[in-house]
């Protein structure tokens, strides 16, 4: 669990205080889980390594990467994730079938799976951070699209030096 200065720094629990984030645990059925440096956490082509594939994992702590690797064999980082960085299947980009993707810790991690349909269905207490947990992550989902979008434009320029203008 977030200690209350963690939980002011995560962006997808902004705007909720650290008393209704304890009470998200329950409602949300939560599990939490601690990963070693280099342990695949997710792994989306077989579906969670940790938890089944309907999970949204947040990390708590620690560092991971999100890695392609092509049927070459070539792995590329196509994202980094710290605290508040939020990864899943039902979160996945689509990428070529014969690509693995993986969220790998890079340090220590501490993760919190939420089930994806937890987040999606009304509690019966109808709870106000519940909303906002929803709220937040589509614009964290959002800025997410955004820097692919821009890193896709910085790709597709035809000579070096437009992408260093771009």
């Amino acid at each position: 669990m977030l200690s209350p200065e963690e939980l002011k720094e995560s962006p997808l629990f902004q705007n909720i205080n650290y008393e209704s984030y304890l009470a998200m645990y329950d409602c949300f059925q939560a599990v939490n889980r601690t990963f070693r440096p280099y342990e695949v956490m997710y792994d989306y082509t077989s579906g969670s390594v940790s938890a089944d594939s309907d999970s949204v994992g947040v990390i708590e702590r620690g560092t991971a990467s999100l890695i392609r690797i092509d049927e070459n064999g070539v792995a590329t980082v196509l994202e980094e994730l710290g605290p508040g960085g939020v990864f899943g299947k039902a979160l996945a980009f689509a990428g070529s079938s014969q690509d693995v993707l993986e969220v790998v810790c890079r340090t220590a991690c501490e993760v919190v799976y939420i089930r994806y349909s937890q987040i999606l269905k009304r509690c019966e207490n109808a709870c106000w951070h519940h909303s906002q947990l929803v709220s937040n992550l589509f614009r964290m989902t959002a800025q997410k699209s955004q820097l692919q979008a821009n890193r896709i434009n910085v790709l597709t320029q035809p000579t070096v030096r437009q992408k260093l203008l771009t």
